[in-house]
């Protein structure tokens, strides 16, 4: 197949991909069904293999023995022996699972955990008056230090309020400007 004048490379490229459709088609169906024959063969060996295994099986675990009285009684097979390969007790998944994991998967969280484990017997401050964190180490930081970051909590805590408000202001102005317009 030659691309025709004035065609451009998508149609030739549609073009022949239609025409080889079908024997695409019928050369993927006949590797699939090769297959198939395969897989069947090996199957029916497998199974022929098995089979024999079990009567082999079955003709060992016969054999006659003598109980205390002297006579012979012929072993029953037990139905453990008797049981193919694919037959035999699997583990469940249960069985397989360790306690180390998670236990529940994809919780939704409705609420940030509750850290009253850590903080339990301990406040702020214990009874001793001693100060102690919610860890229950001594608070380290100096207290000249502590003034200067409660003077600098309360200028950041000013500046938010202040931008709050601005932001509040800008929205109303904006509102009575769309509603005068």
């Amino acid at each position: 197949m030659k691309i025709l004048p004035s065609e451009s490379l998508i149609a030739f490229n549609q073009r022949i991909e239609n025409s080889m459709r079908s024997e695409i088609r019928s050369a993927v169906q006949q590797g699939n069904a090769h297959s198939r024959r395969q897989y069947m063969m090996e199957k029916a060996d497998r199974d022929k293999r098995r089979e024999e295994n079990v009567h082999k099986k079955q003709e060992d675990s016969v054999k006659p023995d003598l109980n205390s009285s002297g006579s012979k009684i012929a072993e029953k097979a037990t139905t453990s022996k008797l049981l193919r390969p694919t037959q035999k007790q699997r583990k469940t998944e249960f069985e397989t699972i360790t306690s180390q994991g998670p236990k529940r998967l994809n919780d939704i969280v409705t609420a940030p955990p509750d850290l009253s484990t850590l903080t339990k017997g301990k406040g702020l401050k214990s009874e001793a008056g001693i100060g102690v964190g919610l860890f229950g180490k001594k608070d380290i930081i100096p207290p000249e230090q502590r003034r200067m970051m409660e003077i600098e909590r309360e200028k950041a805590v000013k500046r938010y309020r202040e931008l709050k408000e601005k932001r509040e202001q800008n929205k109303a102005t904006s509102r009575t400007k769309r509603l005068t317009a």
